[in-house]
């Protein structure tokens, strides 16, 4: 499942050259361009609050169970009570709770069959009938003394066995577990007692035991019925789910196919043991990673059901609900919302409109056109769910807290981050009342908390959050669980916000190893790690690596889903995003223009993820010095998104923001400021003023002043975005070095040349104790004090800087870079006035035939170096 968008600021990476000519070909002007990052975080985990919609309540309710069977509502309230105390993986609850069904029924049939026997065994099999687990307990437990006594061994056996299926119901698996011991010991030959050692074994969370347990039973039942016997089949079908429980899928299809031959022999295709049998293949192959295996044992599964029970049936809309879920991580929502409609169809007609069945139903489709970009339709299903649950259950009830996280995550969708926070708060009391503060559903809400102030700008407080929920996890699953590598996964992204990324890879690193253990290599979870730390790397001011960890992540989707995929269309955006950052737009806009195939065909013209890609090649197209191109397809993104979210929505600031700079770089700064000013008045209505979009369009504003001549307001507004930086990083970090080189721009642009090179050295300081010594913002920030020591008059000092930023730039992209390209043209410049024509010719020559190869004749800056350099050759430079 691919997560929203994640919205970061490129705060390094791109080259700002503050004035003078090479300017006209700098990577960015001084304005941030506000980029788009899409995270793609482990389907399995909690990387983002959506995945709680998924897998938090489509369990079958109380309600439900009465109707499947006759028991009493204290029973069935202990059942589901116990389902949440042992934290059974919440996605296969239906399946568990139809086997404690089935398990239920073979063990009433059974006391059925002994009830000539004696008493005792009669009253047990009438009280187990009515739901009185520990009356029939009792009665059976007075049944074994007697035959004990009476030195019936075989009868006490089949008591022992009973009472062990009566705590097994009891979820008192270490109790079940003594008296399937005690009835093994009484009728050693027996391999139902045996094969019943190892369910408990399963059940009390030891597979590799229980799988020694039914290996006994299975040869002890094979050669008391032969091979092709359905109890024979039964076991094959355990030992398929422990494996299951392995993580081997392997094993455990080979043992599902061996209980399946000898059922559809035996049995034919059309009986609710097979239709069971294709559901646990399902789930082996949800484990394992594999949902397009999953989704075709479910659809076989829901054929058998559909013969056995018809289509109006419990069990068909369970599976239709498993089909949908997995379409919907697969990045299949669209196709995820008819199944989860056939489900909704069978459950309204089952249940009525106003049960808890159905507002799961709701609350999955609403899951579903979420993750299709439609906020607004998915908050209209998560409210249905809602109303419903609250009638059902009241305020203070489990799945109230879920829907209203759910509730939370379309808010934060739909641009109100502040009211998702109260909603996330919300679903945070109930679980805290209802479960205290160490159960999985707490942990939860604090990730989704601390998403939502990852939203708000607010890194250190998510990352509070984030340690809440991993402190929990971590005590409930240990260190090699999926949930616990999502949670190191979010830490991994709010430290790289806050520009740690020490800590930021340490956090990745734990949450690959984790996966790569759970999963193998080839699994899209381990496929997502690698694409967040490409980002990392990215924002690191290393596109290079950041493009090996891309090119890892889309080996592994393109193997798992095919070349159109959405998960694929988001990798080639973010690699688009790679190239960018070094300089070569038309690579990047290749790559963009592969994600825009496959997210059009995936999701038709109107999606957000379509708008991103728009908003990316606007940058490209601005970078590439054609504003009007790049207007045109920040147009294209906004008749997107505005239908979808309004004008008062981040994703739109975003845009506007875009647009700003493509009019600032064309010259019409006026018009950008316009631009700049709405997309400042939507950050401070959506996150206050303490957000780092916030300080971006000061930032911007700042640049815009400085272009209309007025370097007093733009020292105004970049003083703004440096005390949001800092009151956000503190002072050591790089968004705060970024503003100290604006600042240094402004007071270049003024004249006072002191000022500006002590705002350079401050951000240089920062910069080095922060990337080290080869990073382009430091090899920036050496260009622009080669430029100010120009202005001075010492332009042997300036060749120092411009030497040193050449040597840098040279190894971070290579000789054919635009910021190459711009370095050269510098030095170019100085030698001339140094009256050296032939080094000043050898730099022209250099930064024309880069800027020729890479941009063309037409591009403004091939223009000015092929001008420097002919002047050169024909004697009138400065040195003539």
């Amino acid at each position: 499942m691919i997560s929203q968008k994640i919205l970061t600021i490129l705060l390094s990476g791109l080259l700002v050259l503050m004035s003078g000519p090479a300017a006209l070909y700098a990577e960015a002007p001084a304005d941030e361009e506000i980029t788009i990052r899409r995270s793609v975080p482990a389907p399995h985990g909690v990387a983002t609050s959506a995945s709680e919609a998924a897998s938090g309540i489509s369990r079958r309710t109380s309600d439900e169970l009465l109707m499947t069977i006759n028991a009493n509502k204290d029973t069935l309230k202990s059942l589901l009570e116990n389902l949440e105390a042992k934290n059974r993986d919440i996605t296969e609850r239906d399946a568990e709770v139809r086997r404690w069904v089935r398990r239920y029924r073979e063990l009433a049939a059974g006391l059925d069959d002994r009830s000539g026997e004696n008493g005792p065994v009669k009253e047990a099999g009438e009280r187990l009938l009515y739901g009185d687990l520990k009356g029939a307990e009792e009665r059976l437990r007075a049944s074994l003394e007697n035959d004990l006594k009476s030195g019936d061994k075989k009868s006490a056996a089949r008591d022992a066995s009973g009472i062990g299926g009566i705590r097994e119901l009891m979820f008192d698996f270490e109790g079940a577990k003594d008296f399937y011991e005690k009835a093994a010991g009484l009728d050693p030959g027996n391999g139902d007692y045996v094969n019943s050692l190892g369910l408990a074994w399963s059940a009390i969370g030891n597979p590799k035991k229980a799988i020694d347990f039914y290996n006994k039973a299975l040869a002890l039942e094979t050669a008391r019925y032969g091979e092709k016997h359905p109890a024979v089949a039964a076991i094959d079908a355990n030992l398929g789910r422990a494996w299951g429980d392995l993580k081997d899928r392997k094993m455990a299809i080979e043992y599902f196919n061996r209980a399946l031959a000898i059922d559809l022999a035996v049995k034919g295709p059309n009986r609710p043991d097979v239709a069971m049998i294709y559901e646990d293949m399902g789930h082996a192959s949800d484990n394992a990673g594999d949902l397009k295996e999953a989704i075709e044992y479910y659809k076989k599964a829901i054929d058998a059901y559909r013969v056995a029970y018809g289509e109006r049936n419990p069990a068909v809309a369970a599976l239709y609900e498993s089909v949908g879920e997995d379409l919907n991580t697969m990045g299949y929502p669209k196709s995820a919302v008819p199944y989860y409609e056939k489900a909704l169809d069978i459950e309204r007609a089952e249940y009525g409109e106003r049960h808890p069945v159905v507002a799961v139903t709701y609350n999955n489709i609403g899951l579903a056109w979420y993750n299709s970009g439609n906020a607004k339709t998915a908050m209209d299903y998560y409210r249905k769910a809602l109303d419903i649950a609250v009638g059902a259950y009241g305020e203070r009830h489990p799945d109230v807290a879920r829907m209203y996280s759910n509730v939370g995550l379309a808010l934060t969708a739909l641009g109100d981050p502040k009211k998702a926070v109260d909603y996330y708060k919300k679903a945070l009391d109930i679980d805290l009342e209802v479960y205290g503060g160490q159960h999985p559903d707490v942990a939860n809400k604090y990730n989704n908390l601390g998403g939502a102030y990852s939203e708000l700008g607010d890194p250190k407080k998510a990352i509070q959050y984030y340690e809440k929920a991993l402190e929990i996890d971590l005590k409930i699953y240990g260190n090699r669980n999926p949930t616990v590598a999502a949670i190191y996964n979010n830490l991994g992204d709010s430290w790289q916000t806050l520009g740690d990324s020490k800590k930021a890879i340490e956090n990745y690193n734990r949450a690959f190893d984790i996966e790569l253990a759970v999963y193998g290599r080839k699994h899209q979870s381990v496929a997502a790690i690698f694409n967040n730390i490409g980002s990392l790397w990215n924002g690191l001011g290393e596109p290079k690596k950041a493009l090996d960890y891309y090119n890892q992540a889309l080996r592994i989707y393109e193997e798992l889903y095919g070349e159109r995929h959405p998960v694929v269309a988001t990798i080639y955006d973010n690699m688009g995003l790679s190239w960018s950052t070094l300089g070569d737009q038309g690579k990047a806009i290749g790559y963009y223009n592969k994600a825009l195939g496959i997210g059009k065909s995936v999701y038709g013209e109107n999606h957000p993820f379509i708008a991103t890609v728009y908003d990316n090649l606007g940058k490209a197209w601005n970078r590439l010095g054609d504003q009007d191109k790049a207007l045109y397809y920040y147009h294209e993104a906004l008749k997107i998104d505005l239908p979808i979210y309004g004008e008062k929505n981040p994703s739109v600031a975003n845009t506007f923001n875009n647009m700003g700079l493509a009019l600032d770089t064309r010259g019409d700064s006026k018009q950008a400021v316009d631009y700049y000013n709405k997309a400042l008045d939507v950050y401070l209505a959506a996150y206050g003023e303490k957000n780092p979009l916030v300080a971006t369009v000061y930032n911007n504003l700042g640049g815009a002043w400085e272009k209309l001549g007025d370097p007093k307001k733009a020292a105004g507004y970049y003083g703004k975005a440096l005390d949001v930086d800092k009151a956000l990083y503190g002072e050591r970090h790089p968004a705060v070095a970024n503003i100290y080189n604006n600042l240094g721009g402004a007071r270049l642009s003024a004249g006072d040349f002191g000022k500006a090179i002590e705002y350079y050295n401050r951000a240089l300081e920062i910069d080095r104790a922060f990337y080290g010594t080869d990073h382009p913002a430091i090899a920036n920030i050496y260009n622009n004090l080669g430029e100010v020591w120009e202005k001075q008059g010492d332009t042997k000092k300036a060749v120092q800087y411009y030497e040193m930023s050449l040597a840098s730039f040279r190894r971070l992209y290579g000789e054919e870079s635009p910021a190459v390209a711009v370095v050269y043209y510098n030095l170019g410049n100085s030698w001339d006035r140094l009256k050296d024509p032939k080094k000043a010719g050898d730099y022209y020559k250099k930064a024309y035939e880069i800027a020729k190869k890479i941009r063309g004749d037409d591009n403004p800056f091939t223009i000015k170096a092929k001008s420097g350099l002919d002047k050169v050759l024909k004697g009138e430079g400065t040195g003539k």
